[in-house]
């Protein structure tokens, strides 16, 4: 038996592939067979398959995550840097009041 994918955008993405009979299908995947189509078609799934002239859209999500790592990242490279200004100041003027210049 056959299943086909559909995509996250609803559309099918003439993806196929063969399974046990007793098998379930996948998450994403259906047994119901694509209608024909022609060229400018596209296979649409809402609640069965719908032909539509609607041209896909492909979501891509912006990985939030990835731009928080990146930002706690930026953050921590500038504590540490700061830091070690801090520190570098300190030893000076600990240097300095030891010599009496403070």
């Amino acid at each position: 038996m056959n299943i086909y994918e559909i995509g996250s955008n609803g559309y099918w993405t003439g993806a196929s592939r063969s399974i046990q009979t007793s098998g379930g299908s996948p998450m994403g995947w259906t047994r119901i067979t694509p209608p024909a189509l022609s060229v400018g078609e596209y296979a649409l799934w809402i609640d069965g398959w719908n032909i539509t002239t609607d041209v896909p859209v492909v979501i891509r999500e912006v990985a939030e995550v990835n731009v928080q790592v990146e930002l706690q990242q930026t953050i921590n490279i500038a504590i540490v840097s700061n830091a070690s200004r801090l520190i570098q100041t300190q030893r000076i003027m600990a240097q300095m009041e030891i010599r009496g210049q403070v």
